[in-house]
């Protein structure tokens, strides 16, 4: 791990243990042999919804981690999602058990009801177990050597506790 990125992640976590009332915008991570600054937090149902949806594009160290209270099989899908993106599902120890890249789907048609456009997109899912989930941009698992099997430390105790706290955004 790069100097850098040691003090990216330090300064993170210190920032989130100083200021526990609020929440981070970015949660900065290393994956693979890259690091991701800009990490955007999914933390509540609703956030988890909407994730990346109508984003015309993502700058190349950004993405959405998505932190959920549980660990279980989960399944995305690309509804209103206008950029392809990689999935990378990770375990409750940050394990990554499942990988896809998602492509662009056709949006809701004029006049077709959505729950048909819901149906006909295809579900990615994380096969096992998964408490988190990583969305970048497409092509970003082949380009950083991601593979089923890396652990990717997300300091994971500091997210769980901004979700028990139920923080709100600065």
């Amino acid at each position: 791990m790069t100097r850098l990125t040691l003090l990216l992640l330090t300064l993170a976590t210190a920032t989130c243990l100083l200021h526990a009332d609020r929440r981070p915008q970015f949660w900065p991570l290393t994956i693979g042999n890259a690091t991701y600054a800009r990490l955007e937090l999914a933390l509540t149902p609703e956030e988890h919804t909407r994730g990346l949806m109508s984003r015309r594009s993502l700058p190349d160290d950004a993405g959405m981690l998505f932190v959920f209270r549980d660990t279980r099989p989960r399944a995305f899908w690309m509804k209103n999602t206008l950029i392809p993106l990689d999935i990378l599902f990770l375990d409750a120890h940050g394990k990554v058990v499942a990988t896809h890249t998602m492509n662009v789907e056709p949006p809701c048609r004029p006049g077709e009801p959505e729950l048909l456009y819901e149906l006909r997109l295809p579900s990615y899912p994380s096969d096992k177990s998964a408490q988190f989930a990583i969305e970048l941009n497409a092509g970003q698992l082949e380009l950083n050597g991601i593979r089923v099997g890396d652990t990717i430390d997300l300091h994971r105790e500091q997210l769980l506790r901004l979700i028990l706290q139920g923080t709100s955004t600065p």
